[in-house]
């Protein structure tokens, strides 16, 4: 039984290592850190690259996970073409957009991004994983926010003496 149970581990660590290797589209963000206010719309462009030399990639789906988003528009069935022919690339690609939420703590998020697909015409139907890429999302606060914590840390020390003034009258 344990000669069973290691020669069922060796084949599954073979295979895990190999399918490891074989995620052929390479998602390169035009932008891969996102700097953003709670609230705001933030748009995803990137280029895929099929990095396999011999075959087609089919582009069958996608899936997008971002901690600090109040909802997202996909544009993968919009945008993206259905396949990619050996080494080809696409042009820089609107992926998909989502609005940062307004709860959003201030502070750094990675947001992931998958494409499935299958590999060779054989395989054009498939839903295996052919592409991931992460990104960062840092919440900072809005502009504003910090021009009036400034204005009202220089408007302390007036009030301060304007006060002292008052009651040395």
């Amino acid at each position: 039984m344990k000669r069973l149970t290691q020669a069922s581990l060796l084949f599954f660590t073979a295979t895990l290592c190999a399918s490891a290797g074989s995620i052929p589209i390479n998602i390169e963000f035009t932008q891969p850190v996102f700097e953003v206010t709670p609230g705001e719309v933030v748009d995803v462009t990137a280029i895929l690259q099929n990095t396999d030399p011999a075959d087609v990639v089919y582009l069958n789906g996608d899936n997008l996970s971002v901690p600090v988003s109040s909802g997202s528009t996909d544009f993968f069935f919009t945008n993206v073409p259905i396949s990619l022919n050996p080494s080809a690339s696409t042009s820089t690609t609107e992926l998909f957009t989502f609005v940062v939420s307004p709860n959003a703590g201030l502070g750094t998020y990675t947001g992931a991004y998958d494409l499935f697909g299958g590999v060779g015409t054989a395989n054009q139907s498939n839903f295996d994983l052919i592409g991931s890429q992460t990104f960062s999302v840092v919440v900072t606060p809005e502009p504003s926010t910090m021009l009036l914590l400034g204005f009202g840390m220089m408007a302390i020390p007036a009030l301060s003496r304007r006060w002292r003034r008052a009651r040395g009258k």
